[in-house]
């Protein structure tokens, strides 16, 4: 009897200390559950054009309006922020609105590309270019964009009418084609000096409508042609003369690369 009331003692106490560690254990477990429950609800507060913008680009955008999303859906607004506070730094005097987006892919590893425009004109929109580079912690993101055309093009054309006219050379018309983006240098109240003198590179296609003066279209064209060699201004280049005798318009092409 003695020896069974010993037994009965020894399962009790070990009963009893085995009732702590299992409910630890439970309680353990469901804390666990319900971190990763509140984890995968967690839901993001957007605005409305981050929203506008990532349902214009997702399957499902009751989860969007939501603000649950994925992870992808979320680099695009880290790269979405980024974006914003490139053209905010370039052009402080303007307002833009980004209203699609072509994530970055295993398709299109180059660059993520946003679209925007500037103040109201939404008829009007822009390319912007975002590189990623996981490798640099500092910098993870880099941007181009080519907004800044609308505020070079009209003083760039007018710089190099006076360039021709310092080198006696009459042009009717200088139209600057500028399309391509560019990085933070090219921004708003850009100093226009370092294209002309051969220092900055630009890329372009720039047509130079030559007039009559005595001679041929084809010497004013080389005499264009020197002129821009000199300076070394960087990008491709069109002449166009008048309509010759024989009623053919005069056209050379050609590029300046260094």
């Amino acid at each position: 009897m003695k020896y069974m009331v010993f037994l009965c003692g020894i399962i009790s106490i070990l009963t009893a200390g085995c009732i702590p560690v299992m409910g630890n254990g439970r309680e353990t477990e469901k804390i666990s559950q319900e971190e990763r429950v509140e984890t995968m609800e967690e839901k993001i507060t957007l605005e409305k054009e981050q929203k506008e913008l990532l349902k214009s680009i997702s399957i499902n955008e009751e989860k969007v309006e939501e603000g649950k999303l994925s992870g992808w859906q979320k680099e695009v607004l880290r790269q979405y922020d980024y974006a914003m506070e490139y053209l905010k730094e370039k052009y402080p005097s303007y307002t833009f609105h980004i209203i699609n987006c072509e994530p970055m892919s295993k398709v299109n590893q180059a660059h993520s590309s946003f679209f925007f425009y500037e103040g109201e004109a939404e008829d009007t929109v822009y390319d912007l270019y975002l590189y990623a580079d996981e490798k640099n912690a500092d910098e993870p993101y880099s941007a181009q964009d080519n907004f800044y055309t609308v505020l070079i093009k009209k003083a760039y054309e007018e710089r190099l009418m006076q360039l021709m006219t310092e080198n006696g050379i009459s042009c009717r018309q200088i139209d600057a084609q500028l399309h391509t983006v560019q990085g933070k240098d090219f921004r708003e109240g850009m100093d226009l000096e370092p294209i002309i003198n051969g220092t900055q590179k630009m890329k372009q296609l720039t047509v130079f409508y030559i007039e009559e003066t005595g001679q041929t279209a084809g010497q004013t064209a080389g005499e264009v042609k020197a002129v821009l060699e000199q300076q070394k201004i960087y990008g491709s280049f069109r002449i166009l003369g008048e309509p010759e005798a024989g009623g053919e318009t005069y056209q050379e092409d050609f590029n300046i690369f260094y």
